[in-house]
């Protein structure tokens, strides 16, 4: 039993996250507190055959005897959590819970509060991890196709000549019916609609009837439905097509040559843009293979580790991200009425995800802890300058904020994790292995964690 400020506190283990807190209020400051909000109370209330302001305490200790035992230990727990909780030496993550006993005039107040805690995780193995590298050079193959692609973005689309039929990737309007035994199928019947002959958005045997036909044609034909189609019911029937089209505009791609390149990268002719295009391709190889380098090292340590989490902080981990998912959507365009309807499905998508994240912040602490990794102040101005030089903030305000609003530690906090990880890395034996044998190894790991038996 310890006294903070004439508070009774004490602080019991509860769990292996959790520390049960309990407090005792003196009756001096119960009284203050529950004549406080009597006052209060009775300055607010308008009582028949009293003037405002003027009615009896009796009255009304009478009249809301309730509401003021409620509001006095709300108060009580208000001004005393913070007083007490200082006397836990230890960190404390978030207060998860408060009971409160009853309130009796003229006695102590008591009640008892739940704390969560970090775990202690006993770290096992995490050097010398076993991990493959996936690896792959950048070839002219591969440039040739971010080209095609540039060239794709940057394509015209003109009317066609009187002979021109359509080819892949040229736009379509077209308007159609799918009948079987002369009845319209779920879904069969559309009007004017647009797309790239090509991009799969079609079935098959009416891309291949687009191709070679022209605008006002009228095609009729039967085909096969595939797994695609509206109902079970209709897969592998064969049904009949009518279809129009409406509309024909031919791609025109442009040349490629330096004038092309210039247009993409301003100063630069098509061997400037093949070396570019391969700098940047080689980048994001090495960060593909960082982080699949990454994720391996990650699974192994979760594997390896087994401690309890604290239920509040990944309750929150979880709320974060389900909140995240929904700001996604609605950037791209959903409804933020149909949101209330999808929070149950974004909640339970983000538990196994939110309990995961807090794991790895819990294991990367303790592996900084183990190592010694400490982050000076000069690190997180380095890292606040550069997110101040993106926002076109001024350094000095942004790290002023920062240091009032907690992001400052925050920021301390994950460059330690970071760093952390940097070194679990740095530890690992990694071998090197072509993207294909990568896909097979985590396949067949996939297929042993989760008790299938592999493949041979």
């Amino acid at each position: 039993m310890s006294e903070a400020a004439s508070l009774q506190v004490n602080i019991n283990e509860s769990g292996p996250v959790t520390r049960t807190l309990t407090v005792e209020v003196p009756s001096d400051r119960v009284e203050a507190a529950r004549s406080q909000i009597v006052a209060d109370l009775r300055r607010r209330s308008r009582i028949p055959g009293f003037r405002p302001g003027k009615a009896p305490v009796q009255v009304i200790e009478k009249n809301h005897g309730a509401d003021i035992a409620s509001a006095t230990a709300e108060q009580l727990v208000r001004d005393s959590l913070d007083e007490a909780i200082s006397s836990y030496e230890g960190r404390i993550l978030n207060v998860s819970r408060i009971d409160p006993e009853p309130l009796v005039s003229s006695a102590p107040f008591k009640y008892s509060a739940t704390l969560e805690v970090p775990p202690d995780v006993k770290l096992k193995s995490y050097k010398k991890l076993k991990v493959e590298r996936p690896t792959k050079d950048v070839d002219d193959e591969a440039i040739d196709r971010v080209l095609d692609n540039l060239r794709n973005n940057a394509a015209e689309y003109r009317e066609p000549g009187a002979d021109d039929t359509i080819v892949e990737g040229d736009h379509v309007a077209i308007t159609y019916n799918i009948t079987r035994d002369g009845q319209t199928i779920k879904d069969g019947n559309v009007n004017h609609r647009h797309v790239m002959v090509g991009d799969g958005s079609l079935a098959q045997a009416i891309e291949d009837k687009l191709i070679g036909a022209r605008s006002g044609d009228t095609l009729n034909f039967e085909m096969q439905m595939d797994e695609s189609a509206p109902t079970e019911a209709l897969q592998g029937a064969t049904v009949q097509v009518e279809l129009s089209i409406e509309e024909h505009q031919q791609r025109h791609l442009p040349e490629l040559g330096d004038e092309f390149a210039a247009r993409m990268l301003p100063d630069s002719d098509l061997a400037g843009l093949r070396d570019r295009i391969r700098d940047d391709l080689a980048e994001t190889y090495e960060r593909e293979s960082r982080a699949a380098v990454e994720s391996q090292v990650l699974e192994q340590l979760l594997d390896n580790h087994e401690f309890d989490v604290p239920e509040g902080v990944v309750a929150r981990a979880q709320q974060n991200l389900a909140e995240e998912t929904a700001q996604r959507l609605v950037q791209q365009g959903y409804p933020e009425s149909a949101l209330k309807d999808m929070v149950p499905m974004l909640m339970a998508d983000a538990a196994e995800r939110a309990d995961r994240n807090v794991r790895i912040e819990f294991l990367l602490e303790a592996i900084s802890e183990a190592e010694g990794i400490e982050i000076s102040d000069d690190q997180i101005m380095e890292q606040l300058n550069t997110v101040a030089s993106a926002s076109g903030k001024s350094p000095e305000a942004l790290a002023a904020r920062a240091r009032e609003d907690g992001t400052f530690e925050q920021v301390r906090h994950e460059l330690r994790n970071r760093k952390a990880l940097d070194q679990v890395v740095e530890y690992a034996n990694i071998k090197d292995v072509t993207p294909e044998a990568f896909q097979k190894s985590r396949e067949k790991a996939a297929k042993k964690k989760s008790g299938s038996k592999p493949d041979e």
